[in-house]
């Protein structure tokens, strides 16, 4: 799933094998985090010269891989990056992003905004081998896949919010209870409605 917008203030340095954090998450159940190279000019402080990143996997399954950068943005005191990470990548540096148009007013520190988003392992298909892309495509049946819609672009609440009810129907004439529960959009089984609780006759 694609993430908000996340901050970090990055004071740029002219050392080229300083990596200074600025991204971490977990995808494919893989913890990894990505790091910046942020070079000035030495001459010209508030002058950038380019920005470049890098990613390390620390833990989980999945190999997590940059597919992307895209060109950044500038905005007041920030700059902004779209990543595109992809999982099953051995890709594990950016090319280098020329940032010399960027400059800052003297004293301040750039703040970085990175806008996470992830790539189809498999170019749109649903697997790729025996992996089943679950950040981009859930599942109900073995054979049934399809792509997270707007509906589904988040995980579920504790009240199944998204997910709504069954129509009621007459409890009195069933032994059993009735169904209140609704489909979980990742394909992990029946979400209870908490908001209607069944009680058998006394």
């Amino acid at each position: 799933m694609n993430q908000p917008i996340f901050q970090n203030t990055i004071i740029p340095s002219p050392d080229k094998a300083l990596w200074q954090h600025i991204y971490s998450s977990q995808i494919y159940g893989t913890f990894f985090s990505i790091y910046i190279n942020l070079v000035n000019d030495k001459s010209d402080y508030n002058k950038l010269v380019s920005a470049q990143f890098k990613l390390i996997n620390y833990k989980g399954p999945i190999n997590i891989g940059i597919h992307r950068v895209l060109k950044p943005k500038k905005d007041g005191k920030g700059i902004y990056f779209t990543i595109y990470v992809k999982g099953l990548s051995s890709k594990r540096t950016s090319r280098k992003i020329d940032l010399s148009k960027f400059k800052f007013r003297k004293n301040v520190i750039p703040v970085i905004n990175i806008h996470r988003k992830i790539e189809p392992i498999n170019n749109g298909s649903a697997y790729k081998g025996q992996v089943f892309d679950s950040e981009n495509f859930y599942r109900d049946i073995e054979n049934i896949q399809e792509p997270f819609s707007s509906e589904f672009k988040s995980y579920r609440d504790a009240d199944s919010s998204e997910c709504p009810p069954k129509k009621k129907s007459n409890l009195k004439k069933k032994s059993q209870p009735e169904d209140l529960s609704c489909r979980c959009p990742r394909g992990q089984g029946r979400i209870p409605n908490l908001n209607q609780v069944w009680s058998p006759e006394r």
